[in-house]
C-alpha cells in the first residue's frame, strides 16, 4: 500500500503542480513538501485541509483511512511518467479498449 508520501506527490503531480506551487498555494515551504513527500513527517491538520482542497482530494485519501488507488496504479502511474504526451494517449486509448473488451 503507497504511503502517505507517495499519494500526496501523485496527487500533487496529477494537478500539475511542483513543489514549491503547492508549497506556495497553503502557505508552507518548499522543502515541507520535499519532507511529506519522503514520508519524514505531515502537515499539520490545517495545512492538511489546504492541501485537499488545493489537490481537490480527500484526506482520507491521502492519509490511507480510504483505499484510494492501489500498488499496481501506482505503479503504472510512475511509468507513464517516462512517456510523451503522444505515447500517454495511446497509453490511455489501449486502456479503454480492454476496459470495453471486458464487457
Amino acid at each position: 500500500m503507497a504511503t502517505f508520501g507517495e499519494k500526496l506527490k501523485a496527487a500533487r503531480k496529477a494537478a500539475g503542480l511542483s513543489q514549491r506551487e503547492l508549497a506556495d498555494a497553503v502557505g508552507a515551504k518548499h522543502n515541507s513538501v520535499c519532507n511529506w513527500e519522503k514520508d519524514l513527517n505531515r502537515p499539520g491538520q490545517d495545512t492538511l485541509v489546504k492541501i485537499c482542497e488545493k489537490l481537490n482530494v480527500s484526506s482520507n485519501a491521502l492519509l490511507g483511512t480510504d483505499p484510494g488507488p492501489d500498488d499496481f496504479t501506482y505503479a503504472l502511474y510512475n511509468e507513464v511518467q517516462g512517456l510523451t504526451e503522444e505515447n500517454r494517449q495511446k497509453l490511455l486509448e489501449m486502456a479503454k479498449f480492454f476496459k470495453t473488451q471486458q464487457g
